[in-house]
């Protein structure tokens, strides 16, 4: 069972929903650590679906749609922003600088009100892509009851490489150009190799579509505040476990890993960057047995 809320923020209301835990094959089971699970660059809380479907027979989840994003980008006629008011946000229309001029740190501050609203505590942030870049900047701030009490990075966006800051400039710069789509459309294409005989993600085409219908301005504004993240500094400040799960090929290479870090590496096999919706059974058990191994299962 999902209940719906509403976060305030001064861009505008940003939605998020909690669920579970449930009934696992007939048995009622404890419910364990709280998770939160954020979503990549132009995505929303539905392409972490599978994951979180899994995840709710022994959790509590906060699951987030960033603000300008999903349910969080709707509009009421006087140009307000707010979830579910009305409609969404055409790709014309000029956005509040809440949302076009965001930082990684707007999202995060975002994400740890949202916590301390649902009374989460210490929960496990569970980031993918740009989501990952989220869940290091929530940890890495001032440490409360609801702070982020590990993390899961899943097939992260670059955190410390100067090159990958470049491209996400550039991708930045065909962003606010790309009002069709078009060049959204080719990039998230990219995200879903074939896989031998399994072929592609069945649903792939509806991220692809959600990925190139995210507005112009959001994801110029996502993929700056991409390139702008101090992903190394974050890193440095993080006293709690991480658990990086990277694709069959990840999308980036860490340069640095701070040596105090508690840091684990897995990999999933035959998926590319949307692991959680090609193979959510790998990452639902690697995630468990982390949390067990490093003793965040409980409380």
């Amino acid at each position: 069972m999902s209940t719906a809320h509403t976060l305030s923020t001064p861009c505008g209301p940003v939605s998020y929903s909690v669920s579970g835990p449930t009934e696992a094959g007939g048995t009622e089971v404890g419910p364990g650590r709280d998770l939160v699970l954020v979503h990549g660059w132009c995505c929303d809380s539905s392409t972490m679906a599978p994951v979180r479907e899994r995840l709710v027979r022994r959790h509590r989840v906060l699951s987030i749609d960033l603000r300008g994003h999903g349910a969080s980008l709707e509009w009421d006629d006087d140009g307000a922003a707010g979830a579910g008011w009305g409609r969404r946000l055409d790709q014309d229309q000029v956005l509040p600088a809440g949302l076009s001029a965001v930082t990684i740190d707007h999202y995060a501050a975002d994400l740890r009100q949202a916590c301390h609203d649902a009374g989460l505590r210490a929960p496990v942030v569970i980031g993918h892509s740009m989501g990952a870049l989220v869940a290091v900047a929530a940890a890495a701030g001032p440490r409360a009851g609801h702070s982020p009490g590990g993390l899961v990075l899943l097939d992260p966006a670059p955190l410390t490489s100067a090159r990958a800051a470049g491209f996400w400039l550039r991708a930045a710069e065909q962003s606010a150009r790309d009002l069709d789509g078009r060049w959204r459309r080719s990039f998230a294409e990219g995200m879903f190799p074939e896989h031998g005989a399994a072929g592609r993600y069945r649903d792939h085409a509806r991220v692809v579509d959600l990925m190139a219908g995210t507005p112009a301005a959001v994801a110029a504004g996502a993929a700056r505040a991409m390139a702008r993240f101090d992903g190394l500094g974050g890193l440095r400040q993080l006293s709690v476990p991480v658990l990086r799960i990277d694709a069959e090929e990840p999308e980036a290479v860490l340069d640095e890993i701070p040596q105090h870090v508690s840091w684990t590496d897995g990999r999933v096999v035959g998926a590319g960057h949307f692991a959680q919706l090609e193979v959510p059974e790998q990452v639902e058990a690697m995630v468990a047995r982390w949390l067990t191994v490093t003793g965040l299962q409980g409380y």
